[in-house]
């Protein structure tokens, strides 16, 4: 495994708008468990296992060294790994959770609260937070404490939204875009997933008259 890692890792982040902080991948991995701020072996080892797509994607082009896709490569490098490993199903899954999205997890501030929503919706978020943190905290002089206090700030917003899952499904679901609508098949999906989207990034209190309303008028808005 470690061998693996032994590839070139000087380019985690744009050199422009980051130090760049050089090492190998196993180096990167190193500092990140030093980061691990918890005793959680779940957490540890999704830690571990977190750039385990790095070697498959590495490339090395004029000196600029790149790993694109690795989080989605390392899914599946991570499922061979898992099979001989002989890791329980929920395990599995809790692990590739991070491994998928960690590197969503450095563009949580600038993604819509909707593209959020299924990240912190996960029942492996405090996984996924755990590991990204300690991630970022391994870049030394690139970590910034304010940017996680504006994180924590966002997901609390975005937790109640999950907390009132159940709310907007009485709002939006088939039955009530088909009605309102007449859409048919795919497009239901399509109106009932904008919608959710649109209440997710509004901040609607969808508990409410006023907000009940909102969302109506903008489903009738698909009409036609």
């Amino acid at each position: 495994m470690w061998t693996q890692f032994d590839t070139n890792n000087p380019d985690h982040f744009d050199a422009e708008k980051y130090e760049v902080i050089p090492g190998s991948v196993k180096d990167h991995v190193i500092e990140v468990l030093k980061c691990v701020d918890e005793e959680d072996a779940m957490v540890k080892i999704a830690a571990f296992f977190h750039d385990c797509g790095k070697p498959s994607t590495f490339k090395n082009v004029e000196g600029k060294v790149s790993f694109i896709g690795h989080d989605k490569v390392g899914g599946d490098v991570f499922d061979e790994i898992a099979d001989k490993m002989k890791i329980s199903n929920s395990e599995r899954e809790e692990i590739q959770s991070v491994v998928k999205t960690h590197m969503r997890m450095h563009l949580f501030m600038e993604m819509s609260k909707s593209k959020c929503f299924d990240i912190v919706d996960s029942k492996h978020w405090e996984t996924i937070y755990k590991v990204s943190k300690a991630d970022d905290k391994s870049r030394l002089m690139n970590y910034d404490e304010s940017h996680w206090e504006a994180v924590d700030s966002k997901v609390k917003d975005i937790k109640t939204m999950v907390a009132n899952k159940a709310a907007v499904n009485s709002v939006v679901n088939g039955n009530i875009v088909m009605n309102i609508t007449g859409a048919k098949g795919k497009r239901i999906g399509e109106i009932i997933t904008k919608t959710k989207a649109y209440i997710i990034n509004k901040g609607i209190d969808v508990t409410t008259d006023e907000g009940k309303n909102q969302v109506e008028q903008y489903i009738k808005s698909f009409k036609g």
